[in-house]
């Protein structure tokens, strides 16, 4: 800088000289006083507009020197920039595919963790099953499965009302009532036509039928046509009759049917 400065001052100082010099020039050489200091700046003349000329030259050269640097230190930054944001974008993906490859071997793991489940939930399906059998038959060896419980039926003798629910009682159970339409059906294809006590009646009170296992009020009830009738005026007791209900009187004798549980 210290050099085009000095350089700029002898441009300044030779132009604004050889400006005076040349127009006296132009008007007439010969009318030039010829003394020393004139002479000596004719002579210069040449020399400083070389040296004006090579000032020019240097400064344009300084400054297209600068630009190049300018130029190539802003390509170096947006190539760093270019290659930073390449390599976060390479990141992005590298964490996306992490990602990815996390939730499949999470539901991977899942799916064999509830494979698992289900074959541990069978198996001790299994297990209860067996041991339900195992104990049915040494705590209720007269009684068999029909539908879903246990029942016991005795197609051999009969007695009345109470005399059945007092056998069942001894055997550790209860006069069987019914719970529902498949229930009534699985029984009633074991028994023909006879005709058997079961746990349901109104005795107490005569507009609920209630279950004498449960003490509560039954869930279900199927009668035949034109039943319940009470048709006897003490017919406060159920009994089944070829798939359907009938009431009746308790003091009548029937067959027994007796259930191992109290649900219903």
């Amino acid at each position: 800088m210290f050099k085009v400065a000095i350089y700029f001052s002898i441009v300044i100082f030779a132009w604004t000289s050889y400006g005076t010099q040349a127009k006296s020039l132009d008007a007439d050489l010969s009318t030039v006083p010829q003394d020393p200091a004139n002479q000596l700046m004719v002579k210069m003349l040449p020399l400083l507009d070389h040296i004006a000329r090579q000032s020019k030259c240097n400064v344009f050269d300084d400054l297209d020197t600068t630009l190049e640097v300018k130029q190539k230190d802003i390509a170096d930054k947006l190539m760093a920039i270019q290659n930073q944001q390449t390599d976060f974008q390479n990141t992005i993906a590298s964490l996306q595919e992490s990602l990815k490859n996390v939730l499949v071997d999470f539901e991977r793991k899942e799916n064999n963790q509830n494979d698992m489940l289900t074959k541990m939930q069978t198996q001790q399906a299994k297990l209860m099953e067996t041991v339900s059998e195992i104990y049915n038959k040494v705590f209720w060896p007269k009684f068999q499965r029909i539908g879903s419980r246990l029942f016991y039926v005795d197609s051999e003798s009969n007695q009345d009302w109470f005399q059945a629910g007092k056998k069942c009682r001894e055997m550790g159970g209860y006069i069987a009532s019914i719970k529902d339409q498949e229930e009534l059906d699985a029984i009633a294809a074991k028994l023909g036509d006879k005709r058997y006590w079961l746990g349901i009646n109104n005795r107490d009170n005569h507009e609920i039928y209630v279950s004498e296992a449960s003490g509560k009020k039954n869930p279900f009830l199927k009668w035949r046509p034109r039943e319940p009738n009470n048709a006897k005026q003490n017919e406060y007791c159920v009994e089944l009759d070829n798939g359907g209900m009938n009431d009746h009187p308790c003091s009548e004798s029937r067959y027994l049917i007796c259930q191992s549980d109290n649900e219903v």
